[in-house]
């Protein structure tokens, strides 16, 4: 598991990146796996589109994908989305 406060370090800038990421790219390939839809505006995790599983893409300063797990960065939270289970964990920043 990475660093999550080095993630943050790293990625949240004063701008998110949101259209600059190709999330086709990065999330297709798990897309059935994991549920995940993409379309052109928003990221929804599993199939039921609620509050908190729908990320606007213009909210999302990057999303890393590591061996055993995918980080969607957002200005105040990570989405922590776990490869083999399709877990998701949601780690909410202290400001």
């Amino acid at each position: 598991m990475t660093n999550i406060d080095k993630l943050y370090d790293i990625y949240v800038t004063s701008q998110p990146r949101g259209k600059a990421i190709d999330f086709m790219t990065i999330l297709s390939p798990y897309a059935q796996q994991l549920s995940i839809i993409i379309t052109e505006d928003e990221i929804v995790l599993e199939k039921n589109k609620t509050p908190l599983n729908t990320i606007p893409q213009r909210n999302i300063f990057a999303i890393v994908d590591e061996e055993k797990e995918i980080y969607i960065i957002l200005r105040a939270s990570i989405y922590i989305i776990n490869k083999d289970t399709g877990e998701i964990k949601i780690n909410i920043r202290k400001l």
